[in-house]
């Protein structure tokens, strides 16, 4: 009597145990945000082969804990997307999977058009520095390398030592290394493949701010030869400088999208005006004025010769009608010094988002 093999795939299995959706319900579709729909239908409307990185609704359990719900998101070739979101939202989930650490429970990604579930070339910096302490920089990179099976791997390594200006301690050991060093160290490891994604999370956790400088530009430098760059961090003024476009997460779920200052324009309430006064004992009438003009506005603690004020934002206000009530302001109280108006941050609107959604 002959038997057929049972074959069970686990995956698939607690996948229908848990019925994942491929696709968001009725109910969470007509909840979700805007631009996120949007990014949705264009990644599904796309080919794999023309995103850099294509994310198509995916999950993510441990145990009854829904970690990553339905997330979809592209990455351009030549473009720099930031993961954002609050500890626990999500984001160290989603690069788990995309290198391969977990397997998702549901959805689907595709790097440069290959799944991630197969074999798999690509870029990645952690979080915390994978470097062994008794290497020096060049041992680690010339080990690495000859793994990858270069032709000329000596002049690989002279090469990526320059990019991340690590020349001068290429001979010292890791555990000799600065923060900031092993950080670009561990960015050097990223780059030796040469893929057309790099994965970095936190590239610039513990580094001073001459090395984060040096990181952005490599980084920049990158990005000019067309290759993506998917990274998270909690610095906004990072994600501000090198990401074309970033995605807010928040409990598993992408919340937002867009450019940097699409993200400030839509979802910050709120513009800070500061005002330089060269006579203290005449504030009075100065703050009695700033009433009349902006009517909804709360000023930010005392200050001697320098007022701040957070102005909600409406909906009707116009850059140039704001700044022109400034000029007559200053035109009226000529003891002012300086004066400037400025939108939200993108942390500003990060943490309005984080708030509204609790």
């Amino acid at each position: 009597m002959n038997f057929k093999p049972l074959t069970v795939y686990m995956h698939d299995l607690l996948s229908v145990i848990r019925r994942i959706p491929s696709s968001l319900s009725l109910y969470e579709d007509s909840l979700e945000d805007i631009d996120v729909k949007k990014e949705r239908e264009c990644v599904s409307r796309k080919r794999n082969t023309e995103l850099s990185l294509a994310v198509r609704n995916l999950n993510k359990y441990y145990g009854d804990l829904h970690a990553v719900r339905a997330l979809t998101f592209g990455v351009e070739p030549g473009e720099c997307f930031g993961l954002l979101g609050v500890n626990g939202a999500g984001k160290t989930s989603t690069f788990d999977m995309l290198t391969g650490v977990s397997i998702p429970d549901g959805g689907e990604a595709f790097i440069n058009g290959r799944s991630i579930l197969k074999k798999q070339t690509i870029g990645f910096c952690p979080q915390f520095d994978a470097l062994h302490p008794k290497l020096t920089a060049r041992q680690t990179l010339q080990l690495l390398v000859s793994l990858y099976g270069f032709v000329n791997p000596m002049k690989r390594v002279k090469t990526l030592l320059e990019a991340v200006s690590l020349t001068e301690h290429a001979d010292s050991c890791v555990e000799f290394l600065s923060g900031g060093q092993r950080r670009r160290l561990s960015l050097a490891v990223a780059l030796i493949s040469q893929t057309d994604l790099i994965l970095l999370d936190e590239p610039t956790a513990g580094v001073d701010p001459k090395a984060r400088r040096q990181i952005w530009c490599l980084l920049n430098a990158v990005r000019e030869r067309q290759r993506a760059v998917l990274l998270t961090s909690h610095s906004m003024n990072e994600c501000e400088a090198l990401c074309n476009r970033v995605g807010i997460m928040d409990q598993g779920s992408l919340i937002a999208i867009g450019s940097p200052q699409h993200i400030k324009t839509r979802f910050g309430e709120k513009y800070t005006l500061i005002i330089t006064i060269a006579d203290q004992y005449r504030r009075e009438d100065l703050i009695s004025s700033i009433k009349e003009i902006f009517p909804v506005c709360a000023e930010k603690g005392p200050h001697s010769t320098c007022l701040l004020w957070d102005i909600t934002k409406r909906e009707d206000d116009r850059w140039s009608e704001m700044y022109g009530k400034l000029c007559q302001l200053a035109e009226r109280f000529p003891w002012i010094l300086d004066y400037s108006l400025t939108q939200t941050t993108l942390e500003g609107a990060f943490l309005q988002l984080s708030q509204r959604e609790k």
